[in-house]
């Protein structure tokens, strides 16, 4: 089936990757300079879902003796545990929701706990001066005056990403020549995408249908461009694959744990760069001639990036066997969603499955390990290093005793002490 199956195993990982990627279209969402490799993949023919299961369990006894690494192998068994999952899947095998979620992601199948979806309600009834009861109109309200027409979108999303990289440049060492290219798109399943093409470049497609806020567009910019998609995948390609000559690094896959941890970057990035949601407003009113109220409407997009409903639905849909309908109207009540961002949610999850599980998961788990640090250094092993939710962990209990301050200080501070980092 493979030429040369055997010779380099990082190589060989890619190679079942893209003979996946045959059955399962987008399970590869990225792969870097890929012609010499994919050539041998179209000109075998194509394999079985049983004949790659052969192959990854190879993959499996190999890894003791050819990758040196403990790191490593840890991550790339739990890659390997998602890979073999998805081909159990499309053998036919069924595998319970909870158990698809463990054994792709590595994260445990938990919803968001309704007392902290709660506070989110009540935090944005604070924010916006009427009752609990009276969050959802009042937030609609809100995202009426916020909304953000296409032309707008355009000059503030290219603003906003000059300005994210701009501050990204000073926490995290870009790689050389690195760049992102917009593109304006329609009727997309989602808000942005960042297509990853290698030599530190990427495509944003951003999705003018999508209704925004504009106090919350900061946050889409920063999650697909800096410090989130973007600025992973070009660190990673130059660390990993090109210093370190990981192959396997040269794709990244869905529907396995390392999803956890780029959705984990892309949740908190704007937190990183920008700090609280009020200092983000303040800078959209000096540099964009905005009118946020900072201290309101930094309240309620804050209560908002809590009130991500997207592992609940999933769970309901596709753990509980609840009807569309249910989860529509659950949507309604504890997303504070209108009836069409509801049928949105759960289209989103109906479609992605498990995957709607990384966002909150990745978030905690990165938001744990940044914690209360001033200092920076510590995020260089979140976009340098092959990491899981289980690692990352592990991680943040390591790093818990140095901890001197909050990550909340203001960004001048941190640029600073990043600064006399990156000069040594």
């Amino acid at each position: 089936m493979f030429a040369e199956w055997g010779q380099n195993w990082g190589e060989d990982y890619v190679l079942l990757a893209l003979q996946m990627d045959r059955l399962q279209p987008g399970f590869v969402d990225m792969c870097l300079d890929p012609d010499r490799i994919r050539r041998r993949v179209d000109l075998s023919p194509p394999a079985s879902a049983s004949q790659l299961s052969a192959r990854a369990g190879d993959l499996v006894v190999r890894l003791d003796s050819e990758i040196r690494s403990d790191k490593r192998r840890c991550f790339l068994r739990a890659q390997l545990r998602g890979m073999e999952t998805t081909l159990r899947k499309l053998r036919g095998e069924h595998i319970s929701f909870s158990d698809e979620i463990k054994l792709c992601y590595d994260i445990e199948p938990e919803a968001v706990p309704q007392e902290r979806l709660r506070k989110a309600h009540d935090d944005i009834a604070s924010a916006l001066r009427c009752s609990s009861a009276e969050a959802g109109e009042a937030l609609q309200g809100w995202k009426r005056i916020q909304a953000v027409d296409s032309l707008r979108i355009r000059r503030y999303w290219r603003a906003l990403t000059h300005e994210a990289r701009r501050r990204s440049s000073t926490l995290l060492p870009l790689p050389e020549g690195e760049q992102v290219a917009l593109s304006f798109v329609y009727k997309a399943p989602w808000s942005g995408y960042n297509w990853y093409l290698g030599d530190f470049k990427s495509r944003v497609d951003v999705n003018l249908n999508a209704r925004r806020s504009l106090a919350d567009l900061p946050y889409i910019v920063c999650h697909e461009t800096y410090p989130g998609h973007h600025t992973e995948r070009a660190i990673k390609e130059r660390e990993l694959y090109r210093r370190h000559g990981y192959l396997e690094a040269a794709v990244l896959l869905y529907g396995t744990p390392e999803c956890v941890i780029s959705e984990g970057i892309g949740q908190v990035a704007c937190e990183l760069v920008f700090g609280s949601a009020a200092d983000m407003a303040e800078w959209c009113n000096a540099e964009l001639g905005t009118s946020l109220r900072p201290k309101r409407d930094g309240q309620v997009v804050e209560a908002l990036r809590e009130l991500d409903i997207r592992a609940n639905v999933s769970l309901l849909l596709h753990r509980d066997g609840v009807s569309r309908s249910d989860a529509v109207l659950y949507s309604r009540r504890f997303g504070l969603q209108t009836a069409g961002e509801a049928e949105q949610t759960v289209a989103f999850c109906e479609r992605f499955g498990a995957y709607a599980m990384t966002y909150v998961a990745g978030r905690d788990a990165v938001r744990a390990y940044c914690g209360t640090r001033q200092d920076t250094s510590h995020l260089l092993p979140l976009y340098g290093e092959q990491l899981t939710c289980s690692t990352l962990s592990q991680l943040t209990v390591e790093c818990n005793a140095g901890r001197d301050g909050p990550l909340s200080a203001s960004h001048s501070q941190r640029e600073d002490r990043s600064r006399q980092q990156i000069r040594s």
